[in-house]
């Protein structure tokens, strides 16, 4: 098959839940679909995208969908100053057609768009097809997950079990049972695991109070858009943005589409939190933090998506808010970032859970004077840059 019968189409922030309505109403069995409804609809939303600006590329032969990449718009944050950037997302291209270079023809293309573009929480092909593209790449982004499977003699024994009988020929049905009921068994472990992580830490919790809220408030965040330092923006309004209309949703709500779609729009739990944080009379307020908790084949993660306190010493309250949300939810991993490594290492059990995680970024600026050629190894990386807090 030749690249050049392949046609992109281009779909504005703007036409994104009308094209979505009009895919999921022409679904066909075995087709796949490059948008969901409910993901089309929050990325309307997006306080930082222009109506005309580009969300989707979708490639086509003839009338049947490909492959596609979506693309984010997001704000390159330079002191007081802010300059528009894309995020390009979701790349993907169905089996079938990946040897015929349908997703380097996605990737060209929205090159082509005339926008800043940052590549980011990349695929091991993407990433191989952008150092063949020669993209300039930034340091990579460090942090890091408290994976408590690294103590499951349970999933340990399990997997050993599959691998045995996978060496012997043996399908694996068993096998697979055998994993899934390892991790009902240490659900219950990790009670007292947990018990370990958090001595210390309710002492802590006594010194301040808390609560769950709906949404961010401007002020909440005054001192670090004050901040003299260049970074991918987050303010308060994305954030909402991100809490009101979720990518992925519960599997039982409603609305949600049942089609093929790659990246899940569905799991088995899926919730943000947002907590506001003050001193133990209520009349300080000391920051907040946001939270994502997903769940998928008995397996719950923990994320410490944006926070914010006016000072760092506080930091050491949403360490401790972290480690008692993922015990609520029974977490079995959770995710932090390296701002919080003083209070990871000073935990001695935590230390022995830690496994070290990195994210790469890729640039290709629109030219050699936008801010983000010119800027590009100022730029200070957070957790949060590109899609990843709606994952």
């Amino acid at each position: 098959m030749d690249p050049k019968e392949v046609k992109i189409e281009e779909v504005n922030v703007k036409d994104l839940y009308t094209f979505a309505c009009q895919i999921s109403r022409q679904y066909e069995d075995k087709s796949i679909i490059p948008i969901t409804e409910h993901r089309a609809l929050a990325q309307t939303k997006n306080p930082y995208a222009d109506e005309n600006d580009v969300g989707l590329l979708v490639a086509y032969i003839g009338k049947k969908c490909i492959g596609y990449i979506g693309i984010l718009p997001g704000l390159l944050k330079i002191e007081d100053r802010f300059s528009k950037v894309y995020f390009p997302s979701t790349l993907y291209v169905t089996p079938e057609y990946r040897r015929y270079g349908i997703g380097k023809v996605l990737v060209l293309h929205s090159m082509a768009l005339n926008y800043d573009l940052v590549f980011t929480g990349v695929s091991e092909s993407a990433d191989r097809l952008y150092r063949k593209l020669n993209l300039s790449e930034l340091e990579s982004l460090e942090y890091s997950v408290i994976d408590f499977n690294r103590v499951n003699i349970f999933l340990f024994a399990s997997l050993l079990l599959k691998k045995i009988l996978k060496g012997i020929g043996i399908r694996s049905i068993v096998s697979d049972k055998a994993v899934r009921i390892s991790r009902v068994l240490f659900s219950s472990f990790k009670k007292l695991l947990y018990r370990i992580v958090l001595s210390g830490q309710e002492k802590r919790l006594d010194e301040i109070s808390y609560r769950e809220v709906s949404k961010i408030h401007e002020e909440d965040m005054r001192g670090k858009d004050n901040a003299q330092f260049i970074e991918f923006h987050r303010n308060a309004s994305v954030i909402n943005w991100m809490l009101q209309f979720k990518w992925v949703g519960k599997r039982n709500e409603e609305k949600l589409e049942d089609l093929d779609y790659y990246f899940s729009s569905v799991r088995e739990s899926f919730k943000f939190i947002a907590l506001k944080v003050f001193s133990s009379d209520e009349k300080d307020s000391k920051g907040f933090l946001v939270l994502s908790v997903s769940s998928n084949n008995l397996n719950t993660e923990l994320k410490l998506l944006d926070f914010y306190c006016s000072d760092h010493a506080d930091f050491k309250y949403i360490f401790s808010l972290v480690l008692k949300y993922a015990r609520i939810h029974n977490a079995d991993s959770i995710v932090l970032p390296d701002s919080l490594n003083r209070y990871i290492k000073s935990h001695k059990f935590v230390r022995l859970l830690i496994r070290r995680r990195k994210r790469t970024y890729f640039l290709y600026p629109k030219n050699e004077k936008s801010p983000l050629a010119t800027l590009k190894n100022k730029i200070t990386l957070n957790y949060c840059d590109g899609d990843t807090p709606f994952t």
